[in-house]
């Protein structure tokens, strides 16, 4: 087992003190630690991003270099149900899909949560009654992040007004979870059934995609950047003449007579809808 731990360098002291805790700790009870210091200001300026997001890809971008090393590894994280319900109001807000609406995935992609059931009073209450020793990031306490203004205002109103808010919430997560599960699956199977392809090339039936709702194409097309933003204008699209060619960020859609051609993109159209 390796305890990994970045260390962001936003709090100071506090931000060693964390990277030493836990380095004392791996050495008490003889684990591995890898630890990883960034200039977290610096890359999320250079890279104009918030320091959240920053922080979020640097980490998991290091997780990987690990995990990919070796199929059979796997990385435990601590979010717990409260993260899941904080990513669901932040997602919200956004104006994001249902899939992001469904919490943070306690499995995927050799990334397992397993306290992703438990609320963090839940995680407290195990602490103080066996004792463990923890630190708490300040910057958790702070209402200059959105998460931290869900956190520390909505949640305790909606808690007022619906006591049981956990259990419902981790309710729908289970349910929107298994829609995203079941929709994949009808997606794959539509692949299976309809999709032709030579080389880099994905090759369906015109007639076959038309007929398909405007919601299962944006499931079906998610990896080429097909969604709700752009999928009235896709819709149309559909019934074009031939060589007609739809662009996505990533994508190119060619109408040749009865077929709908996919390729990636290889100019630098933005995403429109060519004659």
């Amino acid at each position: 087992h390796t305890l990994l731990h970045c260390n962001f360098q936003l709090r100071g002291k506090e931000s060693d003190d964390d990277e030493n805790f836990l380095v004392d700790y791996a050495k008490k009870n003889n684990l591995e630690i890898r630890t990883k210091q960034f200039d977290t200001y610096q890359i999320s300026t250079d890279q104009k991003l918030s320091i959240q997001e920053c922080a979020r890809n640097l980490r998991y971008e290091w997780f990987r270099t690990f995990l990919d090393k070796d199929e059979n590894s796997f990385l435990l994280t601590a979010h717990h149900l409260d993260d899941s319900i904080e990513t669901f109001f932040i997602n919200l807000f956004r104006g994001t899909g249902f899939r992001g609406l469904s919490g943070i995935p306690a499995d995927s992609n050799q990334i397992i949560r397993p306290l992703s059931e438990f609320t963090s009073e839940e995680i407290y209450k195990y602490i103080d009654a066996n004792q463990l020793e923890y630190r708490s990031d300040s910057s958790n306490a702070k209402k200059d992040y959105q998460r931290n203004k869900i956190r520390h205002d909505l949640i305790p109103l909606l808690l007022e007004m619906e006591p049981d808010m956990h259990s419902k919430m981790s309710s729908l997560f289970d349910e929107l979870n298994e829609l995203k599960l079941q929709i994949d699956t009808d997606v794959l199977a539509f692949k299976n059934e309809h999709l032709k392809g030579e080389l880099t090339k994905n090759i369906y039936s015109i007639s076959t995609i038309k007929n398909c709702s405007s919601f299962f194409r944006e499931q079906l097309f998610r990896s080429e950047n097909i969604y709700r933003k752009n999928s009235a204008e896709f819709t149309k699209f559909l019934s074009a003449e031939t060589g007609a060619i739809f662009y996505t960020s990533s994508h190119q859609f060619l109408i040749d007579r009865e077929n709908l051609i996919i390729a990636p993109k290889v100019n630098s159209h933005n995403e429109s809808f060519a004659m």
